[in-house]
């Protein structure tokens, strides 16, 4: 299990067995797969059934990781899930069920309280913080949906390989929330059905 934590950015390589997750819905009519409901108290969003959720504000959590036996090293692991976990504002994470090149795609959940409501600026500093560690391949501002998406690829793991990340993020005038997913640029056709699916289901509280 290879992971870099490069400041609110977090690529999380690796696979890892299921835990808890807030709440559970199957639908096939949004993309054409089954879904998982995933329901904070900021945020709403659909991830595909058979990825593996973490919620990291249960209060069982620490329970729960001592249980998982994930990755290579689990206790390396665990403690960089503390660690998330600890920063306060990594709210969620998930895993796709199937790794290939040692790496599984995966998303997580930051939450910030902020009383910025420009979407742009967050847009343009999450642009910001990207570039310092990669290269940017997409970046645009949906303004009527409040949404702005930031791309990069970014080294990461040791050897380091290009990491693909998008970063999806909706402002609310109280907080800035993202989705960060992170997959191999030769995963993007798998990964692309879970991205489409956030898309269409990402709504602020």
């Amino acid at each position: 299990m290879r992971v870099a934590i490069p400041l609110a950015l977090l690529l999380i390589c690796g696979c890892a067995k299921q835990e808890a997750q807030k709440s559970t819905k199957k639908d096939e009519s949004i993309v054409g797969i089954a879904t998982q409901e995933i329901t904070g108290k900021a945020y709403q969003f659909h991830i595909p059934a058979d990825w593996k959720p973490y919620d990291l504000t249960n209060d069982q959590f620490e329970k729960s990781i001592n249980k998982v036996d994930v990755g290579k090293n689990p206790e390396e692991t665990r403690q960089m899930l503390r660690q998330a976990k600890k920063s306060g504002i990594i709210h969620f994470m998930a895993f796709a069920s199937q790794a290939s090149d040692n790496f599984s795609p995966n998303v997580h959940v930051v939450v910030i309280p902020s009383g910025e409501k420009d979407l742009k600026v967050h847009f343009e500093g999450a642009k910001k913080q990207l570039e310092q560690y990669g290269k940017i391949v997409r970046a645009e501002i949906d303004q009527p949906n409040m949404t702005s998406i930031v791309e990069a690829e970014i080294p990461a793991g040791s050897p380091p390989q290009p990491v693909r990340t998008m970063n999806i993020t909706k402002v609310t005038g109280k907080q800035a929330i993202s989705l960060n997913y992170s997959y191999l640029p030769s995963q993007a056709e798998r990964v692309k059905p879970a991205i489409d699916l956030a898309m269409k289901t990402f709504k602020t509280n």
